[in-house]
C-alpha cells in the first residue's frame, strides 16, 4: 500500500466516545457516589481488570482476617505457647484462605474460633456475590462487532462515501441491524467554537442479519455536513465520525448495543476496502483478518 499522510495525534482532542466504545464525559456538581453503580460497574469491566479485582479482593479479605489474629495472644491465635513473630502471618494467612473455602483449619483459641467464624460467612458472601458477577458476566448478551480501523473515502464515480466495514464475531447471527452515523464538527459561530451534532443518512442504514460482514457508507451530498470538506478540513473541524449499531440476537432473543468512535486521523482519503469474502466449497468465507485491507484508487 502507499503510504497515507496522517495528521500527527493531538492529546488535546476531545472525543465523545473512546475506541473501544466507553463514553469520554464526566459529570461535575453531582455528588460522586449519585450515579456510582458498583455492580454496572464490575459487570462492565473487561477480563483481566475483573480477574485482578477478583483476585486482589480475596487477598485483601484473608489479610484483613490475619491480620486480626496475629494480634490476638499468641495462645488465643495460634493454640501454641511458642514466640508469635511476623513469620507465623504467612501460617494464619493460609488458615485464613482455608477457612474462607470452608476446607477446615486447626483449632485454636476460643476468641480465633469466633473470628474465624465469622470469616466464614464472609467468604460464603464473598463466593456468592463472585458467582453472581461470573454469572452475569457470561449470561449477558452483547453485540461482538469487529469495527475497521479506518473510515475508507471512496472517490470514484463523481461521489464521495464514506465506508466503515464492520463483522460479526459470533458464531450465532444478528438480526434486524440498524446502524446509526452521527458527524460532530467545530463550527465558529460569532468568534466562538461550538460543537455541532449531525445525524446523518445512510446509503445502507439496516440489513435483515450480519452473519458475516457488512460495509457501512454515507454518501456525500448536499444535505451532508461533510459536503465540500477535505482532508485538511476534517482536521480544522476535529471531525469524529460516531457509529452506533443495535440489532437482535439470534440466540437470546434481545436487543443488543454497541459503538465506536473514529476521528480525523482514521480517514483514508481516496481507497477502497478490499473484499474480505469469497464463496469456496459452496460455502461463503470471510476472512475477518482482512477486515482493514484497502487499496488506493488509481
Amino acid at each position: 500500500m502507499n503510504p497515507q499522510p496522517n495528521f500527527n495525534q493531538n492529546p488535546n482532542i476531545t472525543k465523545v466516545f473512546n475506541k473501544d466504545g466507553t463514553p469520554n464525559s464526566k459529570r461535575i456538581g453531582v455528588n460522586k457516589f449519585a450515579n456510582y453503580n458498583i455492580y454496572h460497574t464490575l459487570i462492565n469491566l473487561n477480563t483481566f481488570h475483573f480477574m485482578i479485582f477478583v483476585f486482589g479482593l480475596f487477598i485483601i479479605i484473608n489479610s484483613f482476617f490475619a491480620t486480626i489474629l496475629f494480634f490476638l495472644p499468641q495462645f488465643v491465635s495460634l493454640g501454641v505457647s511458642d514466640e508469635v513473630t511476623f513469620s507465623h502471618w504467612w501460617k494464619l494467612f493460609f488458615l485464613s484462605t482455608q477457612t474462607m473455602t470452608t476446607v477446615g483449619y486447626e483449632q485454636g483459641g476460643f476468641i480465633s474460633n469466633i473470628i474465624c467464624s465469622v470469616e466464614a460467612l464472609v467468604g460464603f458472601l464473598f463466593f456468592a456475590l463472585i458467582t453472581g458477577l461470573l454469572y452475569g458476566r457470561f449470561s449477558r448478551p452483547n453485540a461482538k462487532l469487529f469495527f475497521s480501523k479506518n473510515i475508507i473515502v471512496n472517490t470514484s464515480d463523481n461521489n464521495i462515501t464514506y465506508n466503515i466495514r464492520v463483522a460479526n464475531a459470533k458464531l450465532s447471527q444478528l438480526i434486524e441491524v440498524k446502524a446509526q452515523l452521527i458527524i460532530a464538527l467545530d463550527n465558529k459561530i460569532n468568534g466562538k467554537i461550538e460543537r455541532k451534532f449531525h445525524y446523518v443518512n445512510l446509503l445502507n442504514e439496516s440489513i435483515a442479519f450480519l452473519d458475516s460482514s457488512w460495509v457501512i457508507s454515507h454518501v456525500v451530498d448536499r444535505n451532508s455536513p461533510l459536503y465540500n470538506l477535505h482532508l485538511n478540513d476534517l482536521k480544522n473541524k476535529n471531525l469524529e465520525i460516531i457509529i452506533l449499531i443495535k440489532a437482535i440476537d439470534d440466540t437470546y432473543a434481545t436487543e443488543v448495543h454497541t459503538r465506536t468512535s473514529y476521528h480525523c486521523d482514521n480517514v483514508i482519503w481516496g481507497a477502497d476496502f478490499i473484499p474480505i469474502t469469497e464463496i469456496k466449497n459452496n460455502s461463503l468465507i470471510t476472512y475477518i483478518r482482512n477486515l482493514d485491507n484497502y487499496k488506493y484508487l488509481n
